[in-house]
């Protein structure tokens, strides 16, 4: 994929709660963040924004049903972030590689989502164990909101003829209210947040698919885990239930994400079966949300391949090592959970902290 281009950057909402041109990240993910089907890019001069805009199919937006809770967590999202696509921060050591954790504007509004109305720390000294659920696994019932990040990636070296293999990194994280009686009260309730990092390296053997089938495998492989997720997820007919799942999706494959947000028609041979089991997945997870009685949100976001390292690296491990392995990782246990197809492979040496 090409580099990132100096200059200002325009941001074109075509389909979203309010269509326009906008001058930060911020302000166009208030627009489309959990609005479905939603149409949006960054153009590098306003004609070619507006071009978008007019060439895009008319349809008569709505506003979605997370709206309401969506929104109060976004507008606590500063637009004066230099680079809002960032995903990967430095590590203590300042080495940029290493897919160490999401530092989005998502990340940043799941953290504001934690402090109550009233400015304060969310549980005070106790929040760190609380998120971290210190001294073994507990059950915190039912969670309010989850709010899924996929990102996605795949290569074939050799584009068909070498080995290929495909990436994928889950983010999720679920938001328990901890106090039901202060909800009913109308009074400050406090929030847990618990997160779960998932890392599946896909090795998808010598000579048999392109980038593209590689990079749509890495798509299938992070909505299929989703969909578990949610079927494992339990309704509840108490005060205390889910609401709103929200699920952000990022891959540097402009072509995958424009035919996923219906920009683009999927005509090749190769890539259709990648596309409509993707598509599957997607009406999938909406089905079992509608099953729950939850709202449903999802996006699909282009970001340049500096900002997919996370999944790009995943890829090369799979690659390199020729085998698939994934590794897990979460607030109750902060030892990694690995499942391998290969007992007999080399040991996992990814980083995790």
């Amino acid at each position: 994929m090409p580099k990132r281009k100096k200059g200002p950057k325009f941001y074109a909402v075509a389909i979203g709660r309010n269509t326009g041109i906008f001058s930060t990240w911020a302000e166009c993910q208030t627009q489309v963040m959990g609005f479905s089907n939603a149409k949006f890019k960054s153009f590098s001069n306003v004609e070619e924004a507006k071009s978008f805009i007019a060439s895009a199919p008319t349809l008569t937006t709505r506003r979605a049903s997370t709206a309401d809770d969506t929104e109060k967590i976004l507008d606590s999202i500063t637009p004066k972030q230099k680079r809002p696509r960032k995903v990967v921060s430095k590590t203590s050591k300042g080495s940029a590689s290493n897919p160490i954790k999401i530092e989005s504007s998502l990340h940043l509004a799941a953290k504001s989502a934690a402090t109550p109305p009233d400015g304060g720390a969310a549980n005070g000294s106790n929040s760190s164990k609380e998120n971290g659920n210190e001294g073994g696994q507990e059950d915190h019932g039912t969670p309010q909101k989850i709010m899924f990040h996929i990102m996605f990636d795949g290569g074939s070296r050799g584009n068909p003829h070498g080995d290929a293999g495909s990436g994928t990194y889950i983010l999720t994280r679920k938001f328990y209210s901890s106090d039901v009686s202060a909800q009913q009260a109308k009074q400050s309730a406090k929030t847990k947040i618990t997160r779960d990092t998932t890392k599946i390296r896909s090795y998808l053997g010598l000579g048999k698919l392109t980038n593209n089938q590689a990079e749509y495998t890495g798509l299938v492989t992070g909505l299929e885990q989703v969909l578990k997720t949610l079927e494992k997820t339990r309704a509840s007919s108490d005060l205390e239930v889910l609401k709103d799942v929200i699920l952000h999706v990022q891959g540097d494959s402009d072509l995958i994400v424009k035919q996923m947000n219906g920009i683009y028609a999927c005509k090749s041979p190769k890539l259709k079966s990648y596309y409509q089991r993707s598509k599957e997945l997607v009406r999938s997870i909406q089905q079992r949300c509608k099953n729950m009685g939850v709202a449903f949100g999802v996006t699909f976001e282009h970001v340049y391949r500096e900002d997919n390292k996370i999944a790009d690296g995943l890829a090369n491990e799979a690659m390199d090592a020729k085998r698939s392995w994934t590794t897990t990782k979460g607030d109750a246990d902060q030892s990694n959970n690995t499942t391998d197809d290969n007992k007999n492979s080399a040991t996992d040496d990814a980083i995790e902290v």
